[in-house]
């Protein structure tokens, strides 16, 4: 099915030697509108994700930030987009909750880069489906995991994510999707490791 498309209002990026987020500006032409329309037709708007207002203080006022829950065994229960804890500049991250298991799973916690990149297709089992439940998404926005050394060892489940992408898009439905790998890595055949686990955005 066709996903419907959205234009992306800004960009964060991380930088490893710095570890800083740089935004575009929101004012925009309509030349650069109709370049990023033309070039990046699935993006997903950075705001949907995590929307950072930084009036200039020391603490960022985080006006917006999405959370994508999910289902299936030995896969984290959800995933949230905030601020990190980890820095002291206003960079987003998500948070990672392992599936409960007899009480509260602490999350592992990942700052991202958001970066939109040409058109691609990827196979995703769909949220809430079963295992035939599958289907094609174009996406052009991706959300690379980076973690911080130092915080290795603190942080439980997980911790092997570094350097790994998941995807964003809008779903025929009309709300956020994110695409990450199968944690559950129940794949009956070597073409099924590379299909995506789908989490829906909590309303």
């Amino acid at each position: 099915m066709s996903e419907q498309k959205k234009e992306p209002d800004n960009l964060f990026l991380y930088s490893e030697s710095t570890v800083e987020q740089k935004e575009l500006s929101e004012t925009k032409t309509s030349t650069e509108k109709l370049d990023t329309e033309e070039n990046y037709p699935y993006a997903v708007s950075f705001d949907e994700l995590i929307k950072i207002e930084d009036l200039g203080g020391a603490h960022p006022i985080v006006t917006e930030g999405a959370t994508f829950d999910g289902s299936g065994v030995n896969s984290p229960a959800k995933f949230e987009f905030r601020v990190s804890s980890m820095v002291s500049t206003n960079t987003p991250a998500v948070y990672i909750y392992p599936a409960e298991m007899g009480g509260v799973s602490e999350p592992v916690e990942y700052l991202i880069g958001l970066s939109n990149k040409p058109t691609k297709i990827i196979q995703v089992f769909t949220a809430g489906g079963t295992y035939d439940d599958r289907r094609e998404v174009k996406v052009n926005t991706e959300i690379q995991l980076v973690r911080a050394k130092a915080f290795d060892e603190a942080q439980k489940g997980y911790t092997n994510l570094d350097g790994h992408v998941f995807y964003a898009f809008y779903n025929n439905q009309g709300t956020l999707s994110l695409a990450t790998e199968n944690f559950a890595g129940n794949m009956l055949t070597t073409e099924d490791t590379q299909v995506l686990m789908e989490y829906i955005k909590k309303e």
